[in-house]
């Protein structure tokens, strides 16, 4: 089991061997070929897609018009005068008014905060509970594949037999 040990006699580079393997062009066509991950090749593509640009700078504007809407109205979404109820969009109120006089875009406005705190909340129960069942059954295997579909399919539980 033991090796004789081999050690270099050459501890330094001679001085008139260059160390330098090729250009910069090259070390950086070598730094580009690097393999990559799922997640490198995916924002790599995703960074490249005008789309993404687009839908993200949308997303962030409702995301921070949710988190700071006093920055896009002045308006209070709750007061209502009467006498301005049904009123068409203007200077004002670029939405109009509704029944009871109050602004429609600053209630649209603060309105987004519920709509996006419902949205996240629901996402993230679906993925808990989904994941969950999903994790239990692979796990447990049996029966518990037949539980994943519908129960009022034709090909339910009874087509399965468990195994002796």
């Amino acid at each position: 089991m033991s090796e004789p040990a081999i050690t270099s006699t050459v501890t330094a580079a001679p001085a008139d061997v260059s160390t330098v393997v090729g250009t910069e062009e090259q070390a950086g066509a070598a730094q580009r070929d690097k393999p990559r991950g799922l997640l490198g090749d995916a924002w790599r593509d995703l960074r490249r897609n005008p789309l993404f640009w687009i839908s993200a700078t949308f997303i962030t504007l409702f995301l921070v018009m949710a988190a700071f809407p006093g920055l896009f109205t002045s308006v209070d979404p709750t007061h209502g005068e009467l006498e301005r109820s049904r009123n068409g969009p203007s200077a004002d109120a670029w939405f109009g008014y509704d029944v009871l006089g109050r602004d429609v875009y600053a209630r649209v406005i603060y309105g987004a905060r519920a709509s996006i705190i419902v949205s996240v909340l629901a996402t993230i129960g679906t993925i808990l509970l989904g994941g969950g069942i999903g994790v239990l059954t692979g796990y447990l295997g049996g029966w518990t594949p037949c539980c994943r579909g519908s129960p009022t399919s034709s090909s339910g539980c009874r087509s399965y037999s468990a195994p002796s």
